[in-house]
């Protein structure tokens, strides 16, 4: 039976058990990295937390009651990139507005739910999750997906996570965990990797229960995908 102790020991002499992203290979994107050739949809999710002026992002300039109640916020008809005769996107958003006059993006006002929380924080939760009435749980509704994309092919990277800090809650699935990079363009093995395959192999091969499974798992998936 492999040990936790033993797991990291045995890997930190094998150089590490993550793989080793080469500030060199930053800039050079890997082969098979554009999934515009691969003729296989993507979903990308463009999740922007924090705190966004909706009033001000797609402007309802044809309303009295916006110019009224924002003085000095309102935003001048002129300088909005038309969506139609009552809506207006904001100024800088020239490239969204681009995307509109293609036909490649619709806007959805008026997105919530029944009985919407105040709290920022369950406000997140529920966003996160998709389950408004039901208490946060520890899987997201990206990671829920993730887990039923993963069914089909199980040495598939169905997800991944290109974000400073830690996975969000909406991409922790049940059983699979997806990386999380800062630049998707450097994640890929360090050229030393191959000189450790075999303990490598050897070690993310290896059973084990509870944490230990867990670091395996997520070690094994991390090089799989790079």
């Amino acid at each position: 039976m492999l040990t936790r102790r033993t797991l990291l020991q045995r890997g930190l002499s094998a150089s590490a058990i993550l793989p080793a992203l080469s500030p060199l290979s930053l800039g050079k994107q890997p082969p098979g990295m554009d999934l515009r050739d691969s003729g296989k949809r993507c979903l990308v999710v463009l999740q922007l937390t924090g705190g966004n002026d909706g009033l001000n992002t797609v402007v309802p300039h044809a309303q009295d009651a916006y110019y009224r109640m924002r003085p000095n916020l309102g935003l001048a008809k002129g300088g909005l990139h038309a969506l139609d005769e009552g809506h207006g996107l904001h100024p800088s958003l020239t490239g969204l507005g681009e995307l509109y006059q293609e036909g490649q993006l619709a806007v959805v006002q008026g997105v919530g739910y029944p009985g919407a929380d105040r709290s920022h924080f369950r406000s997140l939760e529920v966003w996160h999750t998709a389950a408004p009435h039901a208490p946060a749980g520890d899987t997201g509704w990206l990671g829920r997906l993730a887990d039923a994309l993963a069914k089909d092919d199980e040495q598939a990277m169905p997800a991944l996570a290109v974000e400073p800090g830690d996975l969000p809650l909406s991409m922790r699935g049940r059983h699979v965990m997806p990386p999380t990079v800062r630049d998707p363009r450097g994640f890929q093995l360090h050229a030393g990797a191959e000189q450790i395959e075999a303990l490598r192999d050897e070690l993310l091969g290896a059973s084990g229960v509870g944490e230990v499974d867990y670091l395996r798992r997520v070690a094994r998936t991390t090089y799989d995908t790079a």
